[in-house]
């Protein structure tokens, strides 16, 4: 799924900026279904699983080519502050390029 997303250059110094700001897109709906587009202007691939039964996994991040990073979230808990806890807690994990030199 997430090699078949068309998405911006990744840039480490793009998402520092905005990173700080992300939560803000919490006030609503309407704002929150801001976050795939804004993700993918940043290079950040940005996918909706389904949690896998029997597991305790919320999200999880990785690379594709070593370059393109991409979150995914499993909404194991349907719940607003879960699902910001989870995303912030995985774009930690890109910025610290966690993952990354282990694949390539």
């Amino acid at each position: 799924m997430a090699a078949k997303m068309k998405v911006g250059r990744y840039s480490e110094l793009k998402l520092l900026k905005v990173i700080k700001s992300l939560p803000r897109l919490s006030v609503s709906h309407k704002e929150t279904r801001k976050l795939p587009s804004l993700l993918a202007e940043l290079g950040i691939r940005f996918v909706i699983v389904e949690h896998l039964p029997r597991t305790r996994i919320d999200g999880a991040s990785l690379w594709l080519d070593g370059q393109k990073p991409v979150v995914a979230l499993s909404l194991r808990y349907d719940r607003v502050d879960c699902f910001w806890f989870t995303l912030m807690h995985e774009l930690a994990h890109v910025l610290a390029s966690d993952a990354k030199a282990e694949m390539w």
